[in-house]
């Protein structure tokens, strides 16, 4: 009864060997793809579902509005959750970083900036606490979801939170997490400055105030995007502790020398804005 069976497992073992005889024998093709590929082939199914569990999870983050909505015509409770949970928590970040330097301006605290550096700092903090206790599941573990989830809210406050605390920079409106709209506010400032009548007055120094404030926003948000791929290349989701270090640092320097912050109240600062057009 076993010998069709050991027949079968002998010719398959052979075709195995033989298999693996023709690959040493053969040089990769392009670089290595015939190697690429056969190891593709041998990848568990589990570790395949597992990789496009990661792509559909890491697809929540707040900018991913149409698979959110995907989400939605589909009736996926899990997936809206998943995929709404960080731009609700965005929201409550900016409400509250804005509700707190509000509060720091009412009761006249010169250091407006340091409150909300320090509490994204602290959040950035519970996250990297997150990933220390996950470690063994991988940097950012996709079960149990709610593990996901928290860790997902934790940076998108902080992200939240860190919007609303650099809002004005030396009487410029700026917004740190809001790169297309500063490259628009950059170009229409040197589209006024290029093609205003030359016999028009023009504030130099309030100009070129505006031009560098909105003009090195894009430049440092690309710098500091390069520098995180390196630092996390080579010490993973730890690297995040170099932003809290230089958070704290912003901190201990608007405690000893106040940078300033949102100046008067919000309806102030609206009335402003209005005037000048902004």
């Amino acid at each position: 009864m076993d010998a069709p069976q050991d027949r079968a497992s002998a010719r398959f073992c052979g075709a195995a060997a033989r298999a693996r005889r023709s690959l040493r024998a053969r040089p990769a093709l392009h670089g290595g793809r015939r190697s690429r590929l056969t190891a593709a082939r041998c990848i568990r199914p589990s570790a395949r579902r597992a990789a496009r569990g990661a792509d559909r999870r890491f697809k929540c983050l707040p900018e991913s509005h149409p698979f959110l909505a995907q989400a939605i015509a589909r009736g996926d409770a899990r997936a809206i959750v998943t995929r709404g949970l960080p731009a609700v928590v965005f929201m409550a970040g900016v409400v509250g970083g804005a509700a707190l330097a509000e509060a720091c301006i009412h009761r006249g605290v010169r250091a407006a900036v340091a409150p909300g550096l320090a509490l994204t700092a602290a959040l950035l903090v519970g996250f990297l606490a997150g990933v220390s206790v996950t470690a063994h599941a991988g940097p950012v573990p996709l079960e149990p979801a709610w593990a996901f989830d928290l860790q997902a809210s934790l940076v998108s406050l902080a992200m939240g939170v860190q919007t609303a605390t650099f809002r004005r920079i030396d009487g410029v409106t700026v917004r740190t997490t809001y790169i297309t709209g500063m490259l628009t506010n950059f170009a229409e400032e040197l589209a006024q400055l290029l093609a205003r009548p030359r016999d028009a007055p023009v504030d130099m120094r309030s100009t070129a105030r505006h031009l560098v404030a909105t003009g090195l926003i894009w430049p440092s948000f690309v710098a500091g995007a390069a520098a995180s791929a390196l630092a996390y290349a080579r010490w993973r989701a730890h690297a995040l502790a170099i932003p809290v270090l230089l958070l704290v640092s912003l901190v201990v320097i608007d405690l000893a020398w106040p940078m300033g912050g949102p100046s008067g109240t919000a309806a102030w600062r609206r009335e402003q804005r209005r005037r000048s057009g902004e």
